[in-house]
């Protein structure tokens, strides 16, 4: 047989992009698929894979009826016997947009998989009768059993984790109803069969057919592993036990490494591995065995994690550094310790600080991700949630990245089943649901709310659900982009809720609610609406205490330009003749020190002890992707960069330095001038020049 297996369309947000850094920064590999696509090429079966993500990147198509389309026409290219599509919650709108059109054009089989079909597969027979099987949970057991099924070979009704509609013709044959299944649905015509037994040695899975993504070699940074399934936690608002139920598995060290080793050779070395799964520190003894493989191989390979904070401890975070784990994500979802009791996640709070400061002096980069919209949640709980986020990052800074997404009321939760009957949808959608929505596919979740419930919402009792809207953009664009300056309002009002709801008022008076949500949002009504914001707070802030501030947006401003200009690299050659100072380099003074500033703001001292009438010379560059780097140069350092813009000589520039600098010697200045531009084009600061004679010049690739 011909199979087809189709991943799902989950970046949606950076399609269209012609900018291969931006797209696959955040691109896994489909691991589902490429896991049974050895299963089916073990019996013979011939396996294609297509990636509407891949072909959407590659054709520079949006999300829309040309994608559909063309990712159709691939399918049809295949001629397949049977056609498998994996789904998520985020897309699973486009795959049954997909379905449909395919099954218009086509007759084969049609089956879907994942956690979104499994979490609502008698409801998807049931609305969309292109589909005509759901293989539930995990599918290594069931597809040799389907698969002498699809082949006449065997009864459907004998395939484990299988729903489909009794008495539905396939491939000629038709399903003979068998009412004697437990599962059976009689007033639907729905059959669900019994669940397979759970994979416990994950060890005997065959290694994912990777090789089917080589044409990503040397450009994919990150790839993926599986590294385990399972997490034992029952928190009333996530959905993975429904699809790994609470078994934790892990995979051997050796196991991982191998798995390490593939990818490396597909893809290239001295890659950062992602490994997947829900909980891996659960159990601390395996971890830490896992890791103690890890760190025996040559080389240590980088890796990252998520985890609990009452999951780790310091020990087993020393361990994990020492094997290669350079990257861990934390779910804390509120700061608030009565909402930890009521969404059943039941952390300690007073782990967190810890935790993180053990992480990070391991060298360990540390993700948090909270959530806000809880239907009991209160606008003080919100506001502990808000000032753990600020505390987080006047200690850390941006070494911690944090996340902020609104609830989503997922299938399969206890949450859910709870308030299945209360669900709104107000078309402001967080980044839960992984992308922009457009108004055909508004009006498919609308009708079918069980479907996509991560687009809808449960109403909160205690604050009004408007009150949310910007909440994500607040957290992602403006504490990413103005860290410095929202501590110096903080340590002013000391209520980040308060800067927030002001903000969003002014925000809104511009914006359309749904897209002031920060998949919708442009930056820039972000940043002027918290320009204007700033103006207002600075009108009843003494002096010199609002020029302080004043001059610390100044500097934000300055290291945005710095990222904006080199966030879209391109390989366009820039020549100069005289000496210009490099795209993606700034040149400032400041009547404060940054640095005293920021030394500040983390120890919690006024502002108002901060000198700002000298005057401080900085370089602001971008190292790699959001990092920022920001020297502090001499008056002399500064002036002669300000002057390299390409219209001045060496020797002009010079000049000017002996004529503003006149009370040294007209030599002393020269020398330390060429000295200068000899450290300047050493450091690729500047082009233009020759660091053996600076009056050669020379035209340098940009």
């Amino acid at each position: 047989m011909k199979i087809c297996l189709v991943s799902t369309l989950s970046y949606a947000d950076v399609i269209g992009t012609n900018n291969e850094e931006v797209f696959l920064r955040d691109f896994y590999l489909p691991l589902g698929i490429l896991a049974i696509t050895p299963i089916f090429e073990k019996r013979g079966h011939n396996v294609e894979i297509v990636d509407p993500n891949i072909e959407a990147y590659e054709q520079r198509l949006s999300h829309g009826v040309a994608l559909y389309d063309h990712v159709i026409n691939r399918i049809l290219a295949v001629n397949p016997d049977a056609v498998g599509f994996s789904t998520m919650c985020d897309s699973y709108h486009h795959t049954i947009i997909l379905a449909n059109k395919l099954r218009q054009r086509s007759n084969a089989p049609i089956i879907f998989g994942g956690p979104q079909a499994t979490a609502v597969a008698r409801e998807t027979l049931e609305q969309f009768t292109s589909v005509d099987f759901i293989l539930r949970g995990e599918a290594e057991a069931a597809i040799p059993i389907l698969l002498d099924a699809l082949e006449g070979r065997t009864s459907f009704q004998n395939v484990p984790n299988l729903t489909f509609r009794e008495n539905m013709n396939i491939t000629g044959r038709t399903v003979a109803k068998e009412t004697q299944n437990p599962a059976f649905h009689h007033s639907t015509g729905i059959v669900e069969t019994l669940p397979a037994p759970l994979i416990i040695d994950m060890d005997t899975l065959p290694i994912p057919a990777f090789d089917r993504y080589a044409f990503l070699s040397g450009k994919l940074n990150s790839p993926n592993i599986e590294a385990g399934r399972g997490c034992p936690f029952a928190c009333d608002f996530c959905s993975t036990a429904l699809f790994f139920q609470r078994r934790y598995r892990l995979k051997s060290g050796l196991r991982i490494l191998e798995e390490m080793k593939v990818l490396e050779e597909i893809f290239g070395y001295g890659k950062t591995f992602r490994f997947i799964h829900d909980m891996l520190t659960v159990d601390k003894k395996r971890v830490t065995q896992m890791c103690k493989t890890l760190s025996e191989a040559i080389p240590i390979r980088s890796w990252n994690c998520s985890a609990r904070i009452d999951g780790v401890t310091s020990e087993l975070l020393d361990v994990m550094s020492h094997s290669g784990c350079s990257s861990i994500y934390f779910g804390i979802e509120s700061g608030s310790q009565e909402m930890q009791q009521k969404m059943k996640k039941r952390l300690d709070l007073e782990y967190l600080l810890p935790r993180v400061e053990e992480a990070r002096a391991l060298g360990m980069e540390v993700t948090l991700s909270f959530i806000a919209g809880f239907p009991d949640e209160t606008l003080e709980d919100l506001e502990e949630t808000l000032k753990m986020i600020f505390k987080t990052i006047r200690l850390h800074g941006s070494s911690v990245e944090i996340q902020m997404h609104l609830l989503a009321p997922y299938v399969g939760t206890e949450l859910y089943e709870k308030y299945e009957h209360s669900l709104c949808l107000d078309g402001y959608f967080s980044d839960q649901t992984g992308q922009p929505i457009n108004d055909v596919d508004l009006e498919m979740i609308r009708d079918n709310p069980k479907l996509f419930s991560n687009f809808f919402y449960v109403p909160t009792k205690n604050y009004k659900r408007e009150l949310l809207f910007g909440l994500d953009s607040f957290v992602y664009i403006l504490l990413k982009d103005y860290p410095l300056t929202l501590l110096a309002l903080f340590s002013m009002i000391n209520s980040p809720l308060k800067i927030y709801l002001d903000w969003q008022n002014i925000a809104l008076h511009d914006c359309e609610p749904r897209n002031l949500a920060f998949i919708n949002v442009e930056r820039t009504v972000v940043q002027k609406s918290f320009t204007l914001l700033l103006e207002k707070y600075l009108m009843n802030f003494h002096h010199p205490i609002s020029q302080i501030i004043s001059e610390i947006k100044r500097y934000e401003d300055l290291v945005i330009s710095v990222w904006e200009e080199t966030k879209n690299d391109s390989d366009e050659t820039v020549l100069s003749q005289f000496p210009l100072v490099r795209k993606g380099i700034r040149v400032a003074s400041f009547t404060i020190s940054i640095e005293d500033i920021k030394s500040a703001l983390r120890k919690e001292e006024k502002l108002k002890s901060i000198s700002a009438h000298d005057k401080y010379h900085y370089v602001v560059t971008r190292e790699y992707l959001r990092n920022i780097k920001t020297l502090a140069v001499s008056p002399l350092v500064g002036h002669i960069l300000n002057l390299c813009n390409g219209k001045h000589s060496v020797d002009e520039i010079i000049l000017e330095m002996q004529n503003v600098h006149n009370e040294s010697a007209p030599n002393v200045v020269a020398k330390a001038s060429h000295d200068v531009f000899n450290l300047l084009h050493k450091n690729n600061l500047i082009i233009g020049i020759s660091s053996d004679d600076e009056e050669q010049r020379l035209n340098i690739r940009n």
